[in-house]
């Protein structure tokens, strides 16, 4: 890939619940090695897209300011940080010309997952920051009827679908979409390409030591550790932000019908990103 010029970014993105925080905790994994904690994972590789916008909106920052700070930060990564002094943000944000710092997006990694684990992730993460004691079986009705969560769709997300579009159907810059699935089943190969992608030369030992390090447990108790001492707080007892992580789960669990529901209104959709089934879990 030709590398996007100085200050423009390469967008780490995604609809919420589909990976987002594990593959940057992998890539991160790849590119330096030591283990990470929760903070030092989130700022060493791609920046927060929000933390940025609440500074504009309430230090009156403007775009320079931004990739003033972000340049700042690299430029000061510890040695043997392979990141260089390119810029990555991630985004869950529909991909458009109201996309915030539009005019300084350089390519992309779009990170996909099936819709319906997305939504049985989205169920527990509503249980977990919004309402502890929300039922699971409404909010998955309520998601399909609106085609996402609304308070995403109302945000800039966009549908789960309609956000897929935004970045695989662009002509801006060239986007890489890996699956969740295949980070799964096939990591090592999936995240060499990915950082060849980005421009970085990642060997095979540096992938395997990432996955090593990043798997469900290890994230879980990273997760655990960061809970505990205040630096991610603001969250429900009882609930996890790193969940299941499972894939090709049934939305019956949470309430009957809702596999077929799911299946008779996106059918369409779900055939052309590859996720329809002929065999139900």
């Amino acid at each position: 890939m030709t590398q996007p010029s100085q200050d423009q970014i390469t967008w780490i993105a995604s609809y919420p619940r589909s990976g987002n925080t594990w593959l940057r905790f992998l890539v991160a994994n790849c590119l330096v090695d030591h283990e990470f904690d929760w903070g030092r994972a989130m700022n060493s590789f791609a920046f927060e897209l929000y933390y940025y916008l609440r500074q504009i909106k309430t230090e009156g920052w403007t775009t320079q300011d931004v990739t003033n700070t972000m340049r700042s930060v690299v430029k000061n990564q510890p040695t043997g940080h392979r990141i260089g002094d390119r810029l990555f943000m991630k985004t869950h944000n529909a991909w458009g010309s109201e996309h915030p710092f539009a005019e300084l997006g350089g390519s992309a990694v779009l990170i996909v997952r099936d819709p319906r684990d997305v939504l049985l992730s989205a169920a527990n993460y509503h249980n977990l920051v919004i309402n502890a004691e929300a039922d699971q079986g409404e909010y998955a009705r309520n998601y399909i009827e609106h085609g996402g969560d609304r308070s995403w769709i109302k945000a800039g997300y966009g549908t789960w679908y309609e956000h897929y579009c935004s970045w695989t159907k662009q002509y801006d810059f060239p986007v890489h979409v890996v699956r969740y699935e295949t980070l799964k089943t096939d990591p090592i190969p999936a995240l060499v390409e990915l950082c060849r992608f980005m421009d970085f030369e990642v060997s095979e030992v540096d992938a395997r030591r990432a996955v090593e390090r990043t798997d469900m447990a290890k994230m879980r108790s990273i997760e655990k550790k960061a809970r505990e001492d205040g630096s991610f707080g603001g969250l429900n007892e009882g609930f996890n932000f790193f969940n299941k992580g499972q894939s090709g789960q049934s939305l019956d669990k949470l309430q009957p019908g809702l596999d077929d529901l799911f299946e008779q209104k996106f059918a369409k959709e779900l055939a052309e990103m590859g996720y329809a089934r002929s065999v139900r879990p």
